[in-house]
């Protein structure tokens, strides 16, 4: 089997550094960052460094903004000097080393996905492992329990991809490796498969829904944080109602932080055009209320929705899961987000959900915090790093 070349790990050019900048609001980073700048600077980072959760950023929104320069530039010299005769400080940033760390889960091993070869197809609504004959079950389930399959069997790994595993032409031998080996050789295939995935584009007029404390409000802030932020794009907010109103107190003040209009009236709409980028907050559904999600996916084709994000509570038991996408097929996701991942004690049962063909995973949120606490990029290597030992992942 070919060794597995490490990638190399970008370098900056010389002339480029990274300065800090602390504002007390989003809308005012915003102002410095297109009115100082303009397009000369890229945003690597946002973080919230005081409080937690959306009461306190709400309260009191203090964020530290991280901008990549070039420093050599005589007007990012002049704007940097300017910054801090009006009282905002722009410091150079200078990273901390890095400290390996552990696994989030040690050592243990948990994974779970479909078992379709050459690239895994999962319906999430519905298992599609390989069904066993009665006469199976015995000495062979014995001699799998004391293999490296075994392991992963007890680590709560699929029973579909135990077979796909098995019955895959890339594993042969994989038992007579060394434990670490076999392992790495898995993750290895786990990678292949999902790069080989397809993921569905996002248009311009994104949804979001799930059912009540699937965290759905918390992940639009997350993405349109994003989209001003680190994008620079200007987007509009629509809240949308059923029988019972969607109350927008905590979603109204964050988009008057950031200078952005929130809509509650559907006619406005007619005013925007299909380029303009137009997130629409919906209320929570109950999981067995048919006759809400039926409304819901009226609602959603009368404003034109073409991305419609489900946000699912990745701390839900594995079913729930399958029986929310399940009742929610009816609105026609294109795409799901995973919440409170940072809850979890088993994030393999996410494995079949992110290697769907039907919806692409577009986030995993990890935190309250409305500028960060979510990965957008390396949806694989974060699952990857949650459900292997980290000497498994590091390169030979």
């Amino acid at each position: 089997m070919p060794t597995k070349v490490p990638e190399k790990p970008k370098t900056e050019s010389a002339a480029e550094k990274r300065y800090r900048l602390v504002v007390k609001s989003p809308e005012e980073g915003l102002k410095i960052i297109r009115d100082k700048f303009g397009d000369k600077a890229e945003v690597v980072s946002v973080k919230q460094v005081d409080g937690q959760g959306l009461a306190k950023f709400l309260s009191s929104p203090k964020l530290e903004i991280t901008l990549k320069v070039n420093a050599e530039d005589t007007n990012t010299q002049k704007t940097l000097k300017e910054a801090s005769k009006q009282g905002v400080p722009i410091e150079e940033h200078k990273p901390r080393a890095k400290i390996p760390s552990p696994s989030p889960k040690g050592e243990s091993l948990n994974i779970e996905i479909p078992s379709e070869d050459p690239v895994p197809e999962y319906s999430a609504a519905g298992s599609s492992a390989k069904s066993s004959s009665p006469g199976d079950s015995g000495a062979t389930s014995g001699a799998l329990d004391a293999s490296v399959y075994g392991l992963l069997r007890r680590s709560g790994f699929d029973e579909g991809l135990l077979a796909a595993l098995i019955d895959s032409p890339e594993l042969k031998g994989l038992e007579a490796l060394p434990l670490s080996h076999a392992l790495a050789e898995i993750s290895h295939w786990l990678k292949t498969r999902y790069d080989a995935l397809r993921p569905r584009a996002t248009t311009s007029r994104v949804a979001f829904f799930g059912t009540p404390g699937s965290g759905k409000t918390t992940s639009l802030c997350k993405i349109l944080a994003h989209s001003a932020f680190f994008e620079n794009r200007s987007v509009q907010v629509f809240k949308l109602d059923q029988d019972i109103p969607n109350p927008d107190d905590a979603l109204r003040i964050f988009c008057e932080s950031l200078g952005i209009d929130l809509y509650r009236d559907q006619a406005a709409l007619s005013q925007l055009s299909q380029d303009d980028l137009l997130y629409v907050d919906t209320p929570g559904i109950a999981l067995k209320d048919t006759s809400a999600w039926n409304a819901l996916s009226k609602q959603l084709d009368r404003v034109e929705i073409t991305t419609r994000v489900l946000v699912l509570n990745a701390a839900y038991d594995t079913q729930i899961l399958k029986s929310t996408l399940e009742a929610a097929t009816v609105c026609r996701p294109t795409h799901l987000i995973f919440t409170h991942f940072d809850e979890l004690h088993n994030s393999t049962k996410l494995w079949p959900f992110v290697f769907s063909q039907e919806v692409s995973t577009l986030m995993l949120a990890h935190g309250q915090n409305i500028t960060s606490d979510y990965t957008r990029d390396n949806l694989c290597q974060f699952m990857l790093a949650s459900s292997f030992p980290s000497q498994v992942l590091q390169p030979a």
